[in-house]
């Protein structure tokens, strides 16, 4: 996936409690495989805002209850998202 722009109310749909959390994001790049309760990233490249950028791979486990779901992220650069998401 490259040059895409992701809207939280877009992952909503598929993930009700996601309604809580609101972000955009513009993804650089990624190779996304898996279903919305196994989401698996690899070389991501993701902006959102002016200050959050996250570089590597990730794994999203557990969706579409995000009070269940389980993040995992193993790469170089993330700030204000994970807070903002962690915080919900």
């Amino acid at each position: 996936m490259e040059n895409v722009f992701v809207d939280s109310k877009d992952i909503e749909y598929f993930a009700p409690d996601m309604k809580f959390v609101r972000f955009k994001a513009e993804v650089n790049q990624g190779n996304v495989k898996g279903t919305v309760a196994n989401i698996r990233v690899q070389n991501a490249d993701i902006e959102t805002g002016d200050e959050t950028r996250l570089i590597g791979d990730f794994n999203i486990k557990g969706l579409p209850n995000i009070n269940k779901t389980i993040f995992d992220f193993s790469g170089r650069t993330i700030a204000d998202l994970l807070l903002k998401i962690l915080k919900n």
